[in-house]
């Protein structure tokens, strides 16, 4: 959920946007990424050309699609990994573990 002086920038705007407090969502420092879990993105969370750190989030419901998103997490590291190059890191949030620091 936000704190007090999170900001919001709508993806294709430069200027913020009111987020709700009771609204989920993925944060950097007090940079809203996304809104009502990922649908709303704003411009901290796109790719550009120059990106080198890309976070991907996978949603997905306790106890209903969790084994799902985890399969994807995996099956999503190895794609990035085998076919980009890149070094991956998987992490799971939730209730018990709100937060992870990407360093």
């Amino acid at each position: 959920m936000p704190g007090p002086g999170d900001v919001f920038i709508p993806l294709g705007s430069t200027e913020p946007e009111a987020v709700d407090v009771s609204e989920i969502v993925y944060v950097t420092g007090n940079q809203v990424r996304t809104r009502k879990w990922v649908w709303r993105q704003g411009e901290m969370a796109k790719v550009v050309e120059e990106s080198r750190r890309i976070f991907f989030p996978i949603d997905a419901f306790y106890g209903v699609t969790d084994h799902a998103a985890k399969a994807a997490r995996s099956e999503l590291a190895g794609l990035l990994e085998r076919f980009c190059g890149a070094k991956t890191r998987i992490f799971w949030v939730d209730r018990d573990n709100p937060s992870v620091e990407l360093g």
